[in-house]
C-alpha cells in the first residue's frame, strides 16, 4: 500500500513538474499554460451543470464573479473585445476555485491538496538548484549586482510567480510541521523548509519575503501568549542570526535590498527608487487613468489600453506593480469597489466567531494576508495562489470543525 502511494505520487508530480516546465511554449499560437488552464476550468464548470450546484453559495463567491464580469467593459474593450475576455479568464479561475472547493471537496480533500501542492512545489526547486534543468524563461537580472547568471525561477513563468508561490508553500508546510507527529515525517518537512528557503532566496524578490514574514507573524505571533513568544525565542534568535550572517556575507543580496547595484554603489533608497521604484510606477498608472476622463475613472482603462499608455508614460508596457492601483486603473472606480467588496467579505467570512474554533483559522488568516501583501507589493493573477488560498478557505466554511492532531 505504501509503495504504491509512493508511485502514484511519483506519477502526479512529473506531471505537476511537466505541465509547468512547459505551459510557456506554444502550439499554433496558443501557450500551454491557456490550453490547460483553459480546459481545467471548462471541467470545473461542467461539474457545477452536472450535480446542479450552485455558484454563489457564499455572498463573497458572487461579488468575485461580479468583479471579473466587470473586466469586460473597460475602455479597452471597445477596441478588442477578445482581449479583455482573455484577461478576464486569467482572473475569473479564482471565484470557480472557490465555488469548487466549497462544493465539492471535504475537508480532508482539501487538506491533501494544500499539503500535496506545497511539497510539490518545493521539490520541484531541486533539479534547478542543483543545475540538473535548466528554466525555459529567465528570472531576475542579477548581471547588475556582480552576477552573470539569473535569479531562481525552477518551473514559474517568471521570477515573482516563484517567489510568490514558494513563501506560500513554505508557510504551510511550516503549518504542517507543528501537527506532525512521526519523526520521518518532521524531518521530512524540515529539509523542504530549508530548500524552500533557500530557493526563496534565490528568486532575489522581495515580495515573497515580504508576505512569508506576514504570514510567520500571523501564524505564530498573533494573538500568542507571551509565555508561547517566549519558548521560541531561542529558535527564532537562531534562525534572525543566520539569515542576517547569510546576509552579511552575500553582497549581491545587500545591493538588492539596498537599492544598489555595480554601477550605482553610493545610491540611497528614495521615493523614485525604493521597491525598484514601485511607487513612481505606480503614480504614473494612477496619473494614466485619470487623465484618460471621466469614462475611465469609472470604467477604467482596460489592460490593452494601460499597457499601451505606460508604454507612452515609462517606455515599457509594465504592470503598475501594485495589485489594487492596476485593478484602479485597468476597471476604475466600479472595478475596486467591486474587488474591496469582495475581500472584504473574504476577510468577514473568515473571522466569523465560529470559524476561529477552528484548528485550521490561522492558516486560513495567514494565507489571506498574504495573499493581499502581495497585491500589494506586486499584484497579477496567480494560479497556484488561488489554488492554495481556495482549498484553504474550505476548510473552514463548513462551519466550526476543530481536528485533533493528526498523522500528515
Amino acid at each position: 500500500m505504501a509503495e504504491f502511494r509512493l508511485l502514484k505520487n511519483i506519477m502526479y508530480f512529473l506531471l505537476f513538474f511537466i505541465i509547468l516546465y512547459f505551459e510557456t511554449l506554444e502550439f499554433a499560437g496558443i501557450k500551454v499554460a491557456l490550453i490547460w488552464k483553459g480546459g481545467l476550468m471548462i471541467f470545473l464548470l461542467s461539474k457545477f451543470l452536472l450535480f446542479k450546484k450552485p455558484l454563489f453559495s457564499k455572498k463573497y463567491f458572487f461579488y468575485g464573479y461580479l468583479f471579473n464580469f466587470k473586466k469586460i467593459v473597460t475602455l479597452s474593450t471597445f477596441t478588442s473585445f477578445s482581449y479583455s475576455l482573455l484577461q478576464m479568464s486569467r482572473s475569473i479561475i479564482f471565484p470557480i476555485l472557490l465555488s469548487y472547493f466549497n462544493s465539492f471537496y471535504s475537508n480532508k480533500k482539501a487538506l491533501n491538496i494544500i499539503k500535496t501542492l506545497s511539497v510539490y512545489v518545493i521539490i520541484s526547486t531541486i533539479p534547478f538548484l542543483l543545475g540538473l534543468i535548466d528554466p525555459l524563461k529567465q528570472g531576475y537580472d542579477l548581471s547588475r549586482y556582480g552576477f552573470d547568471t539569473f535569479g531562481f525561477i525552477g518551473v514559474f513563468q517568471n521570477a515573482h510567480s516563484a517567489s510568490m508561490t514558494l513563501s506560500l508553500s513554505l508557510l504551510i508546510i511550516v503549518y504542517f510541521l507543528k501537527y506532525t507527529i512521526s519523526n520521518s515525517q518532521k524531518i521530512f518537512y524540515s529539509v523542504l523548509i530549508l530548500i524552500g528557503f533557500y530557493a526563496l532566496i534565490q528568486t532575489y524578490v522581495r515580495t515573497g519575503f515580504a508576505m512569508f514574514i506576514v504570514g510567520i507573524f500571523l501564524l505564530y505571533l498573533y494573538k500568542v501568549k507571551i509565555s508561547k513568544i517566549l519558548r521560541i525565542i531561542p529558535f527564532a534568535a537562531i534562525v534572525i542570526v543566520s539569515l542576517f550572517s547569510y546576509y552579511q556575507s552575500n553582497e549581491s543580496l545587500q545591493m538588492r535590498f539596498q537599492e544598489k547595484n555595480i554601477w550605482n554603489q553610493d545610491n540611497t533608497v528614495e521615493f523614485d527608487n525604493i521597491g525598484s521604484g514601485r511607487f513612481k510606477i505606480a503614480t504614473y498608472a494612477i496619473t494614466n487613468w485619470w487623465d484618460e476622463g471621466s469614462l475611465s475613472i469609472f470604467i477604467g482603462l482596460g489592460e490593452k489600453l494601460a499597457r499601451e499608455k505606460m508604454t507612452n508614460t515609462k517606455g515599457s508596457a509594465i504592470f503598475a506593480h501594485n495589485g489594487f492601483v492596476e485593478i484602479l486603473q485597468t476597471d476604475g472606480i466600479f472595478g475596486i469597489l467591486l474587488y474591496l467588496n469582495f475581500i472584504f467579505l473574504m476577510y468577514k467570512a473568515i473571522t466569523q466567531i465560529k470559524n476561529k474554533k477552528s484548528q485550521y483559522y490561522k492558516l486560513v488568516l495567514a494565507l489571506f494576508f498574504m495573499y493581499l501583501t502581495g497585491m500589494f507589493f506586486q499584484g497579477g493573477d496567480n494560479f497556484f495562489i488561488y489554488i492554495l488560498l481556495a482549498s484553504s478557505l474550505s476548510l473552514i466554511n463548513r462551519g466550526p470543525v476543530t481536528i485533533k492532531n493528526h498523522r500528515l
